[in-house]
């Protein structure tokens, strides 16, 4: 959650909340990996393109179109490549894993996001997450104060 002053966060098993002032709140972002599945570092680094964000979309290469798909009742087109995490003081490259998206082909928005690794020997693991993206939506400012809970 944001306001014009700060990002903030809060960890709803521990109860702690953490303070991000402007222009400093990377952290917010980027803290947000663990306790989301990485969900948290896909979109905002593609709306904050600047911010040396920690993104999937950061590493994505080897990408080719890969037909279309209808997501949601949505045609979608979709693109598969590769992603990695990288090691920024070493340029190391680790967690290496293939990675499909499909985007709205009439909105371009993200509809749909699947990465896919080899986790033991003769598994493969998994990530699917889905969208529900809207364009310039009206938000009701109520709906996105950042109020936590009291402590108990």
């Amino acid at each position: 959650m944001c306001d014009p002053d700060a990002f903030h966060a809060w960890w709803k098993t521990t109860g702690q909340q953490f303070d991000y002032p402007n222009p400093d709140n990377l952290g917010a972002l980027n803290g947000s990996g663990h306790n989301t599945s990485a969900v948290g570092l896909k979109i905002p680094t593609l709306l904050y393109g600047k911010a040396p964000l920690l993104s999937d979309f950061a590493n994505f290469a080897d990408v080719t179109p890969d037909g279309t798909e209808d997501v949601a009742g949505r045609k979608c087109l979709r693109l598969v490549g590769n992603t990695r995490d990288v090691y920024a003081a070493t340029n190391k490259e680790v967690n290496v894993r293939k990675m499909s998206v499909w985007i709205d082909a009439e909105s371009l928005l993200i509809r749909k996001v699947v990465e896919q690794w080899k986790a033991l020997p003769g598994q493969i693991s998994r990530l699917t997450t889905t969208y529900e993206p809207q364009a310039n939506p009206k938000i009701d400012e109520s709906r996105v104060r950042f109020s936590p809970p009291e402590p108990r």
